[in-house]
């Protein structure tokens, strides 16, 4: 009993920590092994979205932001260098909308891509989970108290 009171008090002096939120995802594995999900941007379409670890940064075909104004900026990956159009827009995962610059460039979607989610987009998670037997992407994200 005293155990059982002792807890009880442990348990009320301790503040209330975050609740995660946990959103699932369906996501769609290509043949070469990527993983999309669907995401919407700002001009409003839904787009299926490659899982992108590797990039710091959301880039996105032209089409997918459509018209929204940028300035063009030099941009260097292992693909090569490019010029690449930063916009100021969102995209929405999981529910959950996501101010960032997007990389905007063209050519994209004739490899089947409209959208690389980056680091940028996926760090606004505290966690990101594959669960490929289920074949779900689960997104985590704390609530503010």
């Amino acid at each position: 009993m005293r155990a059982a009171l002792a807890l009880l008090a442990l348990s009320l002096a301790i503040p209330a920590t975050a609740r995660a939120q946990t959103v699932e995802v369906p996501f769609h594995q290509y043949p070469n092994g990527l993983i999309s999900i669907p995401c919407k941007t700002d001009i409003g379409n839904v787009l299926p979205c490659i899982l992108d670890t590797g990039s710091t940064m959301t880039i996105a075909d032209s089409k997918a932001v459509g018209d929204l104004p940028g300035p063009q900026v030099l941009t260097h990956t292992v693909a090569g260098s490019r010029y690449t159009r930063l916009v100021r827009t969102f995209v929405e995962v999981a529910g959950t909308k996501i101010p960032c610059t997007v990389g905007a460039t063209d050519g994209l979607h004739k490899a089947g891509i409209d959208v690389l989610l980056g680091q940028d987009i996926l760090l606004q998670f505290s966690r990101v989970t594959f669960d490929y037997s289920r074949g779900v992407v689960i997104f985590e994200k704390r609530d503010r108290p």
